[in-house]
């Protein structure tokens, strides 16, 4: 009570009196007794006599207490960046015991350990594992399913955990935000890179969606191989030779050097399974000329003209649906055209089986063939040769 009334707090507040009945026999006594506060009982334990168990454990919670007061104002105390700082040491700490406790319960090799890493993002993140999150961060990002490959997908991650650790560095909030906006754009270009095929998409076969291959009934060069496989191996024969992108006029007709356009690409695919079309365009022209928006006839450029070669497949190939969406439709060696370019399909298809383009389009091209058929809404014409 003297400690009470020391601290300026009121007695008969914390330590009021009552009067407590207690029976003796057939009689019944009043004895003066005390109702106590909270803070009456936390005074009696801290001055109480240690040697008693319950003494001894109150004291020591007190004493775990106000050392966890003094470090929550010592934090309370910091700037941000400093805070920041605590909680990542903190975390660093936590990861640590969490890594050794897996450890010791048998998480031992690398991809132990990711499997366990990846079931705590799922229990954290509504049963997401680490794809599904990245996922869930494009879509909500750039509004539509983004389809990464492997390689992307650790690009992106280790971007992630750079950014991450340099915004919890210390650093002031100018650097921060700096970086904010740095990694943001770098995720936008990472995307665009995608979509123009500077980034390689992960490709999947016919099998991956029990699509049947074509198979031509006509081998018109009698090599024992089918003209639709025929035309699609040529073709990537042909890119394997790294053609460089350049428009040139050949007294040949076909490029006899390291150069080539969009049309040679598919003149030396169907050139290779039989398939002449210097001959069989020239030939159609003569037969057909008012179809054809030529003013002088020239044998040796008018099969590679994207505008010349439409006319020709329209009179002489299978026409087929240009529904990208109807994969079972598009198999390789099928050939494509747009409004100012052409290309052979190839056997290669992306995760919505979309088949990619065997092509040469320009001089800045990395890979011959790319995923690009969902990216352009200008394809005039879909054939087949047999």
């Amino acid at each position: 009570m003297i400690a009470c009334e020391n601290s300026g707090h009121s007695i008969p507040d914390d330590f009021p009196e009552v009067r407590k009945i207690v029976e003796a026999g057939v009689t019944t006594n009043p004895k003066k007794d005390y109702e106590l506060s909270r803070y009456a009982c936390y005074l009696i334990v801290q001055n109480g006599d240690p040697r008693k168990e319950v003494i001894a454990l109150g004291q020591t919670y007190f004493a775990i207490q106000t050392h966890r007061q003094e470090v929550a104002d010592h934090f309370n105390e910091l700037d941000e960046d400093n805070r920041r700082l605590v909680v990542r040491g903190d975390i660093k700490q936590w990861n640590q015991m969490l890594a050794e406790t897996a450890h010791n319960a048998g998480v031992i090799t690398n991809e132990e350990f990711a499997i366990f890493q990846n079931a705590g993002y799922m229990g954290l993140y509504g049963g997401l594992d680490v794809e599904g999150i990245l996922a869930a961060v494009y879509q909500s990002v750039f509004g539509g399913d983004v389809y990464l490959s492997l390689e992307e997908k650790v690009l992106i991650y280790y971007l992630m955990k750079l950014v991450t650790r340099k915004l919890f560095n210390g650093e002031c909030m100018k650097k921060r935000i700096t970086l904010i906006v740095f990694s943001v754009l770098i995720i936008v270009a990472l995307y665009v890179l995608y979509c123009f095929n500077y980034i390689p998409h992960k490709k999947y076969t016919n099998a991956d969606f029990n699509i049947e291959a074509y198979k031509s009934n006509i081998d018109k060069d009698n090599d024992g191989i089918d003209d639709q496989t025929d035309i699609l191996n040529n073709a990537n024969n042909y890119i394997k030779t790294n053609p460089k992108y350049k428009s040139k006029y050949y007294n040949t007709g076909y490029p006899n050097d390291e150069y080539g356009v969009c049309t040679d690409v598919v003149a030396f695919a169907l050139k290779d399974a039989g398939y002449d079309l210097m001959v069989l365009v020239n030939e159609d022209i003569k037969n057909n000329k008012a179809l054809y928006d030529i003013d002088a006839v020239d044998k040796n450029i008018d099969f590679r003209r994207v505008k010349n070669l439409k006319v020709y497949f329209d009179n002489n190939a299978i026409s087929l649906t240009t529904d990208i969406n109807e994969i079972e439709e598009w198999q390789g060696g099928d050939i494509v055209v747009f409004k100012k370019h052409i290309g052979i399909i190839s056997d290669k298809r992306n995760r919505k089986g979309i088949c990619f383009v065997i092509h040469h389009a320009n001089p800045y091209q990395i890979y011959y063939e790319e995923d690009i058929l969902e990216h352009r809404d200008d394809i005039i014409g879909h054939y087949r040769i047999s």
